[in-house]
């Protein structure tokens, strides 16, 4: 199968994975919590795992969002690769997001994944 980013070949190990990482993505953008909380989110919160303003949040989108470097066309490429570099080399672990951390975020996946569903053809089933 050919793949419509840069790689020529859609191996059916890529595909397994590909199937397997976009339903996290698919959590991601509609399951995971936009809203910026007054305070520091605890752990004993419920649904402390789910707000996006957490750094641990941003550590596992962009680990995912480059394992399919290799199959985004030039343009969708070039604004992973920037997104990543933004969040491994200038964002403060230390600091809560901020709204435009999540608006950019939420872009970023929004392409990644209508990328895969629609360009790729693939759905997570």
């Amino acid at each position: 199968m050919e793949s419509p980013g840069n790689n020529p070949e859609l191996t059916e190990s890529d595909l397994k994975k590909i199937r397997a990482l976009l339903p996290i993505l698919q959590r991601w953008r509609d399951d995971y919590i936009d809203d910026l909380p007054a305070e520091r989110i605890k752990h004993d919160d419920p649904n402390y795992y789910r707000y996006k303003c957490r750094m641990n949040v941003y550590g596992n989108f962009v680990n995912i969002v480059e394992l399919f470097l290799p199959y985004f066309d030039d343009e969708l490429s070039s604004e992973a690769r920037a997104f990543i570099h933004f969040v491994r080399e200038e964002m403060d672990w230390q600091a809560m997001r901020t709204r435009e951390d999540i608006d950019r975020a939420n872009d970023l996946n929004k392409k990644v994944t209508a990328f895969i569903e629609k360009e790729m053809q693939l759905n997570a089933a």
